[in-house]
């Protein structure tokens, strides 16, 4: 039974003891949890990013007066949802060696996040929005996963 033990200057003598049978027991689910947490949350952002700019339906694309200038926009435009419904989280891995994989599976996405390449006869300005996502959420899913990770802990004896 995995237990932790606690010593004084380097000696065996045993002041305490708390056992983790129970947190070892309650692990693999609690990293599942906190993936979940950690994914939806940043899913959740990713579209909301990306719903901040609501650009003109797609039969006004050739207006351009009506959708702003392109460089203004601080996200990409959202016209047909496409890219919006494409973001999601994916779990990886089992057991206590989970991870989750977020993001848009678009072949676009990428260009939207950082921009077309110069040369390449497009001329997409970056208009990031998981990087922002990121920034914005990651202290609240860091602290999300280690509350979930912890919870076995606090009911240990």
């Amino acid at each position: 039974m995995p237990e932790l033990s606690i010593t004084m200057d380097g000696r065996h003598e045993k002041i305490g003891s708390i056992k983790l049978s129970a947190f070892s027991r309650a692990l693999p689910k609690n990293v599942r949890k906190a993936m979940v947490f950690a994914g939806s949350t940043l899913e959740k952002q990713i579209t909301t990013n990306l719903r901040k700019y609501v650009g003109p339906p797609r039969n006004n694309l050739n207006r351009s007066e009506e959708s702003g200038p392109p460089k203004s926009r601080k996200f990409p435009a959202f016209r047909t949802g496409v890219l919006w419904r494409s973001v999601n989280f994916q779990l990886e891995g089992s057991g206590s060696n989970k991870g989750v994989v977020i993001g848009p599976n678009t072949k676009y996405a990428r260009v939207q996040e950082k921009g077309s390449k110069p040369g390449s006869g497009q001329n997409i300005p970056a208009r990031p929005y998981v990087k922002p996502a990121w920034k914005k959420q990651r202290k609240k899913i860091i602290k999300g996963i280690q509350r979930r990770l912890n919870a076995p802990l606090r009911t240990a004896r």
